[in-house]
């Protein structure tokens, strides 16, 4: 109800004052204090409370504009310090008395906000706006602490949204707060369209971000990151975790943390969404569906199999050879005789236990940084021992010496680049068949063929053979150069996990000891890769018996009754194991639109009256998906002669969401929604009765929040649910 017709509208407008007011004295505070070194120990000190200043004010900001939306009372209850509480973003207290004003959505006690039990005898949510109470809503709370369907939940969900996605702390659900704030270390959920699993899995980030910080004893900060399917999708969610106050949080894809591993040595590999295009694409989709089973092979856990047998192999032999055989070798000395170099047998042996220990170039790297002085200091004995007066080696000595040694080392230990090795290997059919004995038949060895130039199907094999190879990515500084830190994640949230290689998958898990893996088999739209059943993914992510849980999201809040059946219709039409249909929100709205056009002219004429419609209308954001890069620039042709200027194009991912009104490949637009969506192209020829075509088309109309139109010219999709 409107604020002001509420019986306690005059406490809580006081109650509003006093907070907004120990907010600004607060920034009076930070603004006042000198941050400058000379007032502090030392500048890195400064630095550090000077950044924390910083953030601070940022959260003060928020806070003066919406320093809470809830508060709940609890009846007497022995775990509680106080009997009533306002919830916000962040928590605030009084700078002057130390009071609690407001408590951090995050808190412990908050949960009780979200599920209340019960002990909660009052739920409130407040409309906070223009540093004044808007409106006031008592949520009605049963005797089991139940409370009823949610009106502001709602009311949000009926309204426009912006180019970015939101944070979601006002209208949490119950058993999305449950999964925020679970203990478990590994989690898997599989989310249909619109099921909220995004933004939870980034407000379960923040909630482990926070916990992490206010444990007893936490000396560093949780290192946590976010891989997402790709850039135009980070960017659209990229606004989330600093609302909640967790601005530095790294996030990225595989192919840009994979390039930032390898450094210098990144292959060029084409980014997914090429190689999709291509898939999609009338003129090449004949030569690329055939690499289908080559790709997914390659991305497969017995491709892995046969990469770790090939390390394995490596690693025995070289250890073998370090242990029965003397590493020697000669140094040429300018008129004199050559001088005869090598290890006694127990520095050969420490060299074959490290060999043992770590992945191969690394322990090579070692023997290399660790051997290496010793030699020289035999060296520089050698020499004073021959010039009978104890000199040590002149230069050009020492540079014949080192030169003979990196060649030595070569020979007993060569370094396995893993492109080069992986190449050479797919290139080399007999010795392929050795490794893949047991593991891959005749058919599957026939395949598989040495690549040219690397597509996007070698690169989950390609990091897998780098990472036996090379263990663990190490940390680069500002100017790219690697460090001896090991980049070992604490959590990771990996988004879209359905389109990843399992291969990718194993990657991940090896850099972290936590990880919240999300995504949805139905949308799984790359059939050269990606995951068919999470059973496999999570005996993936059980290594060390590390407990994995598993979750199935069935609500979905992002469309219509209306849109979600006319979805669920067209997922419906071909199986897919490990799904479920969703289930709707109780929210109506327009039946989709399905128009016929009569020709190419007419189908953009009516795109083009659709979003004139939608300039006059409630709504703020609209996508025309096609199915690939060629019709989308074919559609945006069409539209630029009747919307100029009034649009963007989205062809890459790089291109970023610059406008409300975007035209892009179906593709691009999943794991983002729009207020409006108009799918084009939907005929008999483009979407035809097939599992990809099915799951583009299914992905394409879920990105819906309120309108949905879908338009062809010719016969339309057998997989479109057509009135009767």
């Amino acid at each position: 109800m409107k604020a002001a017709e509420h019986p306690d509208y005059l406490a809580e407008t006081e109650y509003l004052g006093s907070v907004l007011e120990a907010a600004e004295v607060a920034v009076r505070d930070l603004d006042t204090r000198d941050w400058r070194p000379a007032m502090l120990s030392d500048e890195e000190t400064a630095l550090v409370l000077h950044g924390w200043a910083d953030k601070r004010r940022a959260t003060l900001a928020q806070l003066l504009e919406r320093p809470y939306f809830g508060r709940f009372d609890l009846d007497d209850w022995p775990m509680a310090a106080a009997s009533t509480y306002y919830v916000g973003q962040a928590g605030l207290k009084h700078p002057r008395v130390g009071k609690r004003l407001v408590v951090d959505w995050r808190a412990e006690v908050a949960a009780a906000f979200y599920r209340p039990g019960p002990q909660v005898r009052l739920k409130r949510r407040y409309d906070i706006a223009g540093r004044a109470l808007q409106g006031i809503h008592d949520d009605a709370i049963g005797a089991d602490g139940s409370s009823e369907a949610d009106p502001v939940l709602a009311q949000v969900l009926a309204g426009s949204r912006g180019q970015e996605l939101r944070s979601i702390v006002a209208t949490i659900q119950s058993e999305q707060d449950e999964l925020i704030r679970a203990p478990d270390t590994f989690m898997l959920i599989q989310g249909g369209a619109g099921t909220g699993k995004t933004v939870v899995a980034l407000h379960r980030l923040a909630y482990l971000l926070y916990f992490h910080r206010g444990a007893a004893g936490r000396a560093a900060d949780l290192r946590v990151a976010v891989f997402g399917p790709n850039r135009l999708f980070l960017s659209y969610v990229a606004s989330v975790l600093p609302t909640l106050g967790e601005s530095d949080v790294y996030q990225t894809t595989f192919e840009d943390w994979f390039t930032r591993w390898c450094g210098r040595d990144a292959p060029k590999i084409p980014g997914f969404e090429d190689s999709l295009d291509d898939l999609l694409s009338s003129k090449r989709g004949a030569t690329a569906e055939a690499s289908v089973p080559r790709a997914l092979l390659k991305g497969s856990e017995r491709m892995g199999a046969v990469l770790d047998r090939f390390v394995t192999e490596h690693r025995a032999r070289v250890q073998q050879r370090w242990e029965k055989e003397p590493f020697e070798f000669t140094v040429p000395w300018r008129f004199r005789q050559p001088l005869s170099m090598g290890v006694p047998p127990a520095v050969r042996q420490r060299c074959a236990q490290e060999i043992g220990q770590q992945a191969p170039n690394r322990a090579r790297a070692w023997i290399r940084q660790w051997l290496w002085p010793r030699l020289r200091d035999q060296l520089d004995r050698r020499h004073g021992s021959i010039m009978h007066d104890g000199s040590r080696a002149p230069r050009q000595l020492v540079e014949e010496a080192r030169k003979a040694f990196e060649t030595a080392l070569e020979q007993s230990f060569p370094e396995l680049h893993f492109v080069r090795t992986y190449q050479a290997l797919l290139s080399n059919p007999a010795r392929l068949a050795e490794l893949a004995e047991g593991i891959l038949n005749s058919d599957e060895l026939a395949v598989l063929q040495a690549p040219r130039r690397l597509g996007v199907e070698d690169l989950a094999p390609a990091a897998y053979l780098k990472l036996g190879l090379d263990g663990l990515a190490r940390i680069r500084d500002p100017k790219g150069r690697e460090t001896d830190r090991v980049q070992q994640f604490d959590h990771l949230v990996v988004d879209e996990a359905q389109d990843l290689a399992p291969l990718q998958l194993h990657v991940l898990r090896a850099h972290t000891s936590g990880a919240t893996i999300l995504g949805d088999l139905a949308q799984g739209i790359s059939p050269s890769r990606g995951v068919r059943d999470w059973t496999d993914v999570e005996d993936m992510l059980r290594e060390d018996s590390a407990p994995v849980r598993r979750v199935t999201l069935r609500q979905s809040y992002r469309s219509t009754r209306q849109i979600i059946a006319f979805a669920n219709q067209i997922i419906g039409s071909i199986e897919v194991p490990g799904t479920q249909s969703v289930e709707p929100f109780p929210r109506d709205g327009d039946p989709p639109q399905l128009i016929r056009a009569r020709d190419e002219a007419t189908l953009v004429q009516e795109i083009a009256a659709i979003l004139d419609d939608l300039d006059a209308g409630e709504f703020q954001t609209a996508a025309v998906i096609c199915k690939n890069v060629q019709e989308t620039r074919r559609i945006s042709d069409g539209l630029q002669h009747e919307r100029p200027g009034r649009f963007a194009t989205v062809l890459r991912a790089a291109d970023g969401r610059v406008s409300d009104v975007v035209v892009l490949p179906v593709y691009l637009a999943k794991g983002m929604d729009f207020d409006v969506v108009i799918v084009v192209d939907a005929d008999a020829r483009r979407y035809r009765q097939a599992e990809l075509d099915a799951k583009l088309l299914y992905v394409a109309v879920t990105r819906a929040l309120h309108r949905l139109y879908v338009l062809w010219t010719g016969q339309p999709s057998p997989l479109l649910p057509m009135p009767a």
